[in-house]
């Protein structure tokens, strides 16, 4: 009796985002995925034309899934510096879990349209994480520098979540001052 196909998308994104923390981006293959779900690699190609473009969908879910995190936190009764704490520990947890892809650049073989959506998606993370900082500092710097600070903020965040040994701490001292 063939298997049962509900949540099949579901299923195959999250074997590759298993497979990606297992394996090298370049072993990563549709046959493995397929079996891995326990379907036939043609019902893979049902659902993603390309190893590229399952690859961008668990990208796009995963920041999806983090701009609600991040949303959720942006609501707790906390002090700005720590809501800042918990949004940059949530941010490197995201990028460390499946986005070694991204860190170590793509690799030669992403088709441009892929590897211009996810930038697009990328962009698009980066300017909802500055408007959520935006409106953890409201109120505790001048309003007409908000907007600045929140950028920097988040370019900061983003820079020091990939690497392994910078710490918040490093950051809260510039980020108190700046709160001022």
């Amino acid at each position: 009796m063939p298997r049962n196909l509900e949540n099949v998308k579901e299923e195959i994104l999250q074997a590759t985002r298993d497979m990606i923390v297992e394996k090298v981006y370049g072993r990563l293959n549709i046959r493995d995925i397929a079996k891995k779900c326990g379907i036939a690699t043609g019902t893979f190609y049902n659902y993603f034309p390309s190893k590229q473009a399952v690859i961008a969908a668990v990208m796009q879910e995963d920041w999806r899934a983090f701009r609600q995190v991040v949303a959720e936190h942006s609501h707790e009764d906390k002090p700005p510096i720590e809501k800042l704490e918990i949004l940059f520990g949530d941010l490197r947890q995201m990028l460390q879990s499946v986005h070694q892809i991204w860190q170590a650049g793509f690799p030669d073989d992403l088709e441009s349209g892929t590897l211009n959506k996810l930038y697009s998606i990328r962009q698009q993370l980066h300017q909802d994480f500055a408007q959520h900082v935006c409106s953890l500092i409201a109120g505790h710097i001048a309003p007409e520098q908000e907007a600045c600070a929140a950028d920097i903020i988040t370019r900061l965040f983003f820079s020091f979540a990939y690497e392994q040994s910078a710490s918040f701490d490093q950051l809260r001292y510039f980020l108190l001052r700046m709160l001022d």
